[in-house]
């Protein structure tokens, strides 16, 4: 199986759908979405067939930084095990959660904090990887850019993907699952804010998708001229580009599979059109 995040007009509805038929097993939940606020997002279906989504409360007009729970959906319930949760992979042996968090000012010393840390399935903290402080305003709201971290998976029990991005820098690094360390010590492959990870070959290397651009931002201006795919490893972190696709506006339904396929790597991402959907609305996102 697979979750399907369907739009039908403006509401987004997060599924279940059979990787075979297209049909869709069940329907998980519904809510509103908002222009760039998606309601449903870092959705994670385990073997078992219940699904770990992050869910955020959206709005039509104002930007709500705090507004995400990680819910487990399992044996017809929707269960809330933590707030702040931002990105979510469950772990191989599905004995623990890899999540990153975005939390407000709780001691109102001014400050609120990002964090990559490992919890059970009931939500218990076990240890925090790596974590930053960022300023807030007086609305408890961050002053800078912030909320770009993300768990892309687990490239084997004991390391963890990180993403981080946005606008005009993203990256995709390798971190310890078992001990803390500093993100400045992680091997770390660089790109712009599209830079992400798509699948993993064998339990070292990483397949990584990211902007190709040409120009110098002086004389000539800069433009997105294609993606490239990248495989990346901690003995290697500056990448080895293993295939490319032309497009000045690329869309992931149009690489992220053919990458995939081309690298015979097990996906971490997929395409909307990868398995077959046969219920109603417009599939927006897809997960495995």
């Amino acid at each position: 199986m697979y979750a399907a995040v369907v739009a039908r007009g403006s509401t987004h509805t997060l599924t279940l759908v059979n990787r075979s038929t297209g049909k869709v097993v069940r329907t998980l939940a519904s809510a509103r979405a908002y222009d760039w606020q998606q309601p449903f997002a870092y959705v994670d279906v385990a073997p078992d067939g219940s699904v770990w989504a992050v869910v955020r409360k959206t709005s039509p007009n104002t930007y709500l930084p705090y507004a995400s729970t990680l819910v487990h959906y399992t044996g017809g319930k929707a269960v809330n095990v933590l707030p702040y949760v931002t990105s979510v992979r469950l772990s191989p042996n599905g004995k623990q959660l890899a999540i990153t968090v975005l939390s407000p000012d709780g001691n109102k010393d001014g400050k609120g904090t990002q964090a990559l840390r490992i919890a059970t399935p009931s939500g218990k903290v076990l240890r925090t990887l790596s974590a930053t402080q960022f300023p807030v305003d007086k609305n408890g709201d961050p002053t800078v850019e912030v909320g770009g971290l993300r768990v892309s998976g687990w490239l084997n029990p004991s390391t963890l993907i990180v993403g981080d991005g946005c606008c005009d820098g993203g990256s995709v690094a390798l971190a310890s699952a078992s001990r803390p360390s500093p993100a400045t010590k992680w091997p770390t492959l660089f790109g712009d804010g599209s830079t992400r990870a798509i699948g993993t070959i064998g339990d070292k290397t990483v397949l990584v998708a990211r902007n190709r651009w040409k120009g110098d931002g002086q004389k000539v201006p800069l433009s997105v001229v294609g993606v490239e795919a990248v495989t990346m490893s901690a003995a290697r972190p500056r990448g080895s580009v293993v295939a490319y696709f032309p497009d000045e506006n690329p869309s992931q339904d149009a690489y992220v599979d053919r990458f995939v396929a081309r690298a015979k790597a097990k996906p971490l991402a997929i395409g909307t059109k990868r398995y077959p959907y046969k219920g109603t609305g417009k599939v927006v996102a897809a997960y495995l």
